[in-house]
C-alpha cells in the first residue's frame, strides 16, 4: 500500500483486499478442494433378529430413581402409550404456549425455552424445571418459561423436547 494514503483511506482498501482474498480462497477451495467421497449403499439384509444378549446394567443417575431404558421395553406402566404421547403433542404445545404469561409493560421481560432432551436420567428434568423456578425468583419473570422435556414422569404433563415441538 502506498504510504502517502491517509489512515482513513487505508481502512477501506484493507477491507476490500481481505474480501477479495476470501473470495479467491473460497473459489479455490470449491474448485480445487477435496472431492466428495461417494460410497455404495450397504445392501439390505433381511435376517431374523438375534436373541437379546445380557447387557451390563445401566449407570445409575444422581437421583434415587433408577434410569429407565425405554428402548428395551422399560416403559412406565402408568404412562400413556407411545402413540398417545405423540398424538397429544400438538395440543400440549398449544396449551404450554397459552400458559405463558403476557409481557408486563414497563419492566424487562425475559422468556426462556428449556429443553430436557435426555429422559434416561432425571438430572435433565431437574435442570429444566429448576430453570423454570429460577426465572421467577432471580429474574422476576413468572410463567415465562416454555419447558420441553423427555422424561417418563412427565409424559402426560409436559410437551416432549422434539424437533417438531
Amino acid at each position: 500500500m502506498p504510504s502517502h494514503l491517509d489512515p482513513r483511506q487505508r481502512t477501506p482498501l484493507y477491507v476490500l483486499a481481505a474480501f477479495a482474498a476470501g473470495v479467491l480462497i473460497t473459489i479455490g477451495v470449491l474448485h480445487y478442494g477435496p472431492k466428495p467421497v461417494t460410497t455404495q449403499p450397504e445392501p439390505v439384509v433381511h435376517a431374523a433378529a438375534p436373541a437379546p444378549a445380557e447387557s451390563a446394567p445401566a449407570p445409575s443417575s444422581s437421583t434415587d430413581e433408577p434410569a429407565l431404558d425405554v428402548d428395551n421395553g422399560d416403559w412406565p406402566s402408568d404412562a400413556p402409550t407411545p402413540e398417545q404421547v405423540f398424538t397429544a403433542q400438538p395440543d400440549m404445545v398449544r396449551k404450554a404456549i397459552a400458559a405463558l404469561a403476557p409481557r408486563t409493560a414497563g419492566k424487562p421481560n425475559i422468556y426462556a425455552i428449556a429443553f430436557g432432551g435426555d429422559g434416561s436420567e432425571d438430572v435433565f428434568r431437574n435442570e429444566v424445571e429448576y430453570l423454570d423456578r429460577m426465572m421467577d425468583r432471580r429474574f422476576g419473570s413468572p410463567h415465562h418459561t416454555l419447558v420441553l422435556e423427555n422424561n417418563p414422569a412427565t409424559l402426560s404433563t409436559r410437551p416432549l423436547a422434539s424437533w417438531t415441538n
